[in-house]
């Protein structure tokens, strides 16, 4: 899936991978977040590689 993605993110999406970094630097507990823009084929990822046990992950 990694090939999938663009390398090139745009400074909207920059921007979301920040305030996400904020929020989950101040929540108790482990998090990890990714974020892809199926038409653009950008993604972005906060702690994007912490290994999470499969009945923890919520997928939207």
């Amino acid at each position: 899936a990694a090939d999938y993605f663009s390398e090139e993110v745009s400074e909207e999406f920059l921007a979301l991978q920040a305030v996400l970094e904020d929020r989950i630097r101040n929540y108790y507990g482990d998090v990890a977040i990714c974020v892809a823009d199926l038409q653009t084929n950008e993604q972005i990822c906060v702690n994007g590689d912490a290994l999470h046990s499969t009945g923890c992950t919520i997928n939207m």
